[in-house]
């Protein structure tokens, strides 16, 4: 029957055919370069498989994951010593000082409420390990400057600067001692002093050689407002008898001087200069 196909016809069949071909070819193609279904379970070589999975130390924020381990104190409450221990073991220095700063923002902000000035500084106690190696190099303190504190308002830019010195205290150990890398943190210690500077009193009779100058104006208050009369002498300079406090009793209320305690102490000085 194919014998008695004619030319127009077999031409036909072969376009057809080819075309089937092209199809054909064209699908394959398609489906080998389609990408593979990421949920379909891929075969994982066995050395990876058997690698121990170890979890990195993540940092838990909650509070309940540290204790307040020890109040120490000494010369009748006066120094007083609060360690900061955590938990878990803890080898993220940064992290570790994250949590840190919202205790000692607490434990100050009291603190400061309770004795008006303080005297503050933080130590940490870290153990090192080299980076290649499981030989231990022994333990360190990392310990700041002693930090002076009267207002709250400036409590947060002290406990950065103090942060800030553990930090670097911490980077120039790992330098000195080549290829260490922290162990672990241990603990944190708070350090703090009552700060109690001089404060403006009551009147004290000038020396000699600066009473005969007589460019001084000394008041003669007998109450504790020295502080007070001495702005307000500045201020407004009266004629005559500059040493006698009546004459500058009357200004007390236009300055604000009677919103603050006596005698002064320095924390108090913002509120004059609002």
């Amino acid at each position: 029957m194919a014998d008695d196909e004619s030319p127009s016809s077999k031409r036909a069949r072969t376009e057809s055919e080819a075309v089937t071909i092209q199809d054909d070819e064209a699908a394959s193609t398609v489906t080998a370069t389609t990408p593979p279904n990421p949920d379909a379970a891929t075969d994982v070589p066995a050395e990876i498989k058997d690698e121990p999975f170890e979890p990195p130390d993540l940092f838990n924020d909650d509070v309940n994951d540290f204790s307040e381990s020890g109040h120490h104190r000494a010369f009748q409450g006066a120094l007083l010593n609060i360690d900061i221990t955590p938990k878990s073991k803890k080898r993220d220095l940064n992290k570790f000082l994250s949590h840190l700063r919202t205790q000692l923002h607490a434990k100050l902000s009291a603190l400061l409420e309770e004795r008006g000035g303080i005297k503050a500084c933080v130590s940490v106690e870290v153990s090192y390990k080299k980076a290649k190696g499981k030989s231990k190099v022994g333990h360190n303190h990392l310990t700041t400057s002693n930090h002076i504190v009267f207002n709250d308002f400036e409590l947060d830019d002290q406990i950065e600067d103090m942060l800030t010195q553990l930090i670097s205290r911490n980077s120039h150990f790992i330098r000195e001692q080549s290829g260490l890398v922290i162990k672990e943190l241990h603990r944190a210690t708070l350090r703090v002093s009552t700060h109690q500077p001089l404060a403006g009193s009551s009147f004290q009779p000038l020396p000699d050689p600066i009473k005969k100058k007589k460019a001084v104006i000394n008041v003669h208050n007998t109450d504790q407002r020295c502080f007070g009369y001495a702005l307000l002498s500045a201020l407004h300079p009266p004629k005559q008898n500059a040493h006698r406090p009546n004459k500058y009793d009357g200004y007390f209320p236009q300055h604000h001087l009677d919103d603050i305690s006596y005698p002064v102490e320095p924390r108090q000085i913002p509120k004059l200069e609002d």
